[in-house]
C-alpha cells in the first residue's frame, strides 16, 4: 500500500487509515516501560 500511496495519491487516504490501525516500531529509548500518547521517548536517527 505504501508504495501505490507513493505514486497514486487516490492510495493516500487507505494507506494513512491503514498506518494508524497498525502496530508500529520506531527505534528509541525512554525512561519508562509503558507508553502512553504524551510519553517522552528519544527516536534514534
Amino acid at each position: 500500500m505504501l508504495k501505490l500511496a507513493a505514486t497514486e495519491p487516490a492510495y493516500r487516504p487507505e494507506f494513512f487509515q491503514l498506518l494508524l490501525a497498525a502496530d508500529v516500531w520506531v527505534p528509541g529509548a525512554s525512561t519508562q516501560a509503558h507508553f502512553a500518547a504524551d510519553t517522552p521517548v528519544d527516536l534514534q536517527h
